[in-house]
């Protein structure tokens, strides 16, 4: 059988898709790391490692050994955890990747809340693009997220927290209190770069294509810059409700609403590794985000796919 320390350099190799930026992560010579990596595969009579190819891609069968060695290393750290605590007090440290359309109001409004919840354990918090947080969160790289549903993952255990509607900021003037599609068809949308998925949410609602000659993008997830280039160059953008809440500017905004009058919404979920040792503490911030943003919903709403 392979050795700890041999799965710990084939992470390592799998990670910086480099033997040099490998061995350096391990503190280990190159060669060192190349000879346990090359005798760790002469143990299990397979190659692990493609090396034809430019940043050394997983063969099939070393796809499979990644996703145990993954798991083993990951229950050994939870030992460790459990040996290391004393008298059943003990600073667990937390990771949670947020996305940044949600880590807007939900970080400022709750951080202090999470703090007296959890006592003495430690939260790191994190903001990431939706796909980026999935694979993290599978590789056990975070202890939980929170993001944009569906997700499907059968890594992942998905608990939902609360239905979130999409409003629309416009400049354009109306005395109705929403508009539909068809109104805004021809105005500007300002939409946030690729990655973040409320683009693709805003996409996909308001029928709008990659190649649209009005769109404009910025590398980042900053709704209220998008919010000012509505003031100074028209057109419109989607706002979520709990976000416009958060600045006092929920006035400010319309319903939009399909040809069947849906207004677009989406479910905001937080993910977990299926075995999880961390669950007590991390059940206790999603209890208090489903009550927290728990609403009564005065529209139709249509749940939007991230993806």
């Amino acid at each position: 059988m392979i050795s700890f320390q041999q799965m710990v350099y084939i992470v390592a190799l799998k990670e910086s898709q480099s033997f040099s930026a490998a061995a350096l992560k391990s503190f280990v010579t190159q060669p060192t790391l190349s000879m346990q990596i090359k005798k760790a595969e002469d143990v299990l009579g397979f190659i692990i490692f493609d090396r034809n190819s430019p940043s050394y891609n997983l063969t099939p069968k070393g796809l499979q050994l990644l996703a145990i060695i993954e798991q083993l290393l990951s229950d050994y750290k939870e030992i460790g955890y459990l040996v290391n605590s004393k008298n059943s007090i003990q600073q667990e440290h937390i990771k949670i990747g947020v996305i940044p359309t949600i880590a807007n109001y939900l970080i400022e409004e709750n951080y202090s809340h999470w703090k007296q919840l959890l006592g003495n354990s430690f939260v790191e918090l994190e903001e990431m693009v939706t796909e980026d947080l999935i694979q993290k969160c599978e590789e056990k790289k975070l202890d939980a997220i929170i993001l944009a549903g569906p997700i499907n993952s059968q890594k992942l255990r998905t608990i939902p927290l609360f239905e979130e509607e999409m409003l629309i900021y416009t400049k354009h003037d109306s005395k109705n209190s929403s508009l539909t599609i068809s109104e805004v068809m021809n105005w500007k949308p300002w939409l946030l770069s690729r990655g973040n998925c409320l683009r693709t949410q805003m996409m996909e609602f308001c029928s709008l294509s990659e190649d649209g000659k009005h769109a404009w993008n910025y590398q980042g997830g900053n709704i209220e810059l998008l919010m000012r280039m509505v003031d100074k160059e028209a057109g419109y953008t989607l706002v979520p409700a709990n976000f416009a809440r958060h600045l006092n500017r929920i006035n400010e905004m319309k319903s939009i609403v399909n040809e069947y009058g849906e207004s677009p919404a989406r479910q905001i979920v937080c993910c977990i590794p299926i075995k999880s040792t961390k669950w007590n503490n991390i059940e206790k911030i999603i209890r208090h985000i489903q009550h927290q943003y728990s609403s009564t919903k005065l529209n139709k709403l249509k749940l939007m796919n991230w993806k």
